[in-house]
């Protein structure tokens, strides 16, 4: 199977090609997959989004960063944007998600979760927005529009 593309950083015509398929729909498929991961489409789901994420950034981050990074994205986001298109996600969904993530209680500890956890789990949900925007054509940053939640600094330990 072959196809060509347009690559966005020379602009330049390629053939992209690839053998092995058992069925046609598999080739349908790859070469769908192949087509939107090359425009950079932002019609795609935000879990399909989350393995593209993860290839560009996973060389990146330290070993035990990219874990916690991770976790986050498939315990506290993906459970409730994964099955949203990126274009269909908008400044209320982060709002919603905001606001039922403060809500939530640690399931370990049984208490809300503190100020800078929230903090980084709505970092890790602005890093991916951000890099949507900045390399793949997705027009709106949702989070620019609500804000932060959380808090920079720790609350004082009481010994």
């Amino acid at each position: 199977m072959q196809c060509w593309y347009c690559d966005q950083l020379t602009g330049e015509r390629r053939k992209k090609t690839k053998r092995g398929f058992r069925k046609k729909a598999d080739v349908v498929q790859w070469e769908r997959g192949f087509l939107m991961k090359a425009a950079g489409s932002p019609i795609r789901r935000f879990s399909d989004y989350c393995k593209i994420y993860k290839a560009d950034l996973l060389p990146r981050p330290k070993y035990n960063t990219w874990r916690t990074k991770d976790y986050i994205i498939r315990d506290k986001i993906l459970p409730y944007f994964g099955e949203k298109r990126l274009c269909d996600i908008s400044p209320t969904d982060v709002l919603e998600r905001q606001t039922r993530l403060m809500a939530r209680t640690d399931p370990k500890k049984g208490r809300r979760y503190k100020k800078t956890y929230l903090r980084a789990v709505n970092n890790v949900l602005s890093g991916m927005l951000n890099h949507v925007v900045r390399f793949y054509g997705f027009a709106v940053y949702p989070i620019a529009k609500t804000g932060g939640i959380g808090s920079a600094k720790a609350d004082e330990m009481n010994y």
